[in-house]
């Protein structure tokens, strides 16, 4: 789910660079809401499922100051992209980054690796 929640998020992103209206952007827009909108919940799951306990509010007050951090840094590459190449260019680049770059692979890679350890851990446990 989560990772489907990234993907569509993506594609929903930059799917919103190719619309002719307001109405077209709005749509968009609700849609890459709500593939965020179902990230967030999955991840915080995931990782309090994943952290030990003594960690687990550390981790996850990590995991949210890092969401934020990424709202900010992403300012910074809008002030570079737009008098460049428009304000089209920040949503293909954040969509592209997440939908088939960085962010699906990481986390496929990250899930399939935990969900290994959670087989062992139970196995063995």
């Amino acid at each position: 789910m989560l990772i489907t929640s990234v993907f569509l998020f993506g594609v929903f992103t930059v799917s919103t660079t190719f619309t002719h209206s307001p109405m077209q952007m709005a749509v968009l827009c609700l849609l890459t809401g709500i593939g965020l909108g179902a990230a967030m919940p999955n991840t915080t799951t995931l990782l309090s499922e994943y952290a030990p306990q003594r960690k687990r509010s550390l981790m996850i007050t990590i995991m949210f100051t890092g969401f934020n951090l990424g709202s900010a840094l992403i300012g910074f590459a809008a002030g570079w992209l737009i008098p460049l190449h428009g304000w089209r260019s920040v949503l293909i680049f954040g969509g592209v980054l997440f939908s088939h770059g960085y962010g699906v692979m990481t986390l496929a890679l990250w899930v399939t690796y935990f969900m290994g350890l959670l087989v062992i851990y139970l196995l063995t446990g």
